[in-house]
């Protein structure tokens, strides 16, 4: 196995505030990134996670979903947003898990401490913590459900 790929089957996830940095400005630091280094990058709205293997579930889903072909859609982000979002639509995927705001959640195929201060943000995991606003947000009630919501969208 290569060693490109062996980082991206196991992620390192951490939230990060945004401070000064646009989403806009973190999504093109982070393409540049991902095409220099070769690895994943998904980034998300901290509203749209509720824990650590909420994300990583949502990962793994979407990667046998891209290399199966059988998604809705052939980009790794895109399918990441639908499944941790448990929305079938990419649209409403887009908009419910999107980056926005002055904070994001960010799961990286590296080391995520290097790639923080690659990005220039700060580190704050609590934005990784299931609270009742999010799982309102999500229009579920626990936060086992938020693993449902993953499966739900292979299963449909």
């Amino acid at each position: 196995m290569r060693r490109e790929e062996r980082k991206s089957l196991f992620p390192e996830i951490a939230g990060a505030k945004l401070d000064s940095l646009t989403p806009e400005a973190l999504l093109q630091k982070i393409k540049e990134i991902k095409a220099e280094r070769g690895v994943d990058i998904m980034v998300a709205n901290p509203m749209a996670v509720c824990g650590r293997e909420h994300v990583l579930s949502a990962y793994m889903h979407s990667k046998r979903s891209v290399e199966r072909g059988d998604g809705a859609s052939k980009e790794l982000y895109v399918e990441f947003l639908r499944y941790l979002t448990g929305e079938r639509q990419i649209s409403r995927a887009m908009e419910k898990g999107g980056v926005r705001g002055k904070s994001a959640v960010i799961l990286a195929g590296c080391p995520v401490d290097y790639l923080i201060d690659m990005l220039g943000v700060e580190r704050d995991d609590s934005f990784l913590e299931c609270t009742e606003e999010k799982l309102r947000y999500l229009g579920i009630g626990d936060k086992e459900e938020a693993l449902e919501l993953v499966a739900m969208v292979a299963i449909l």
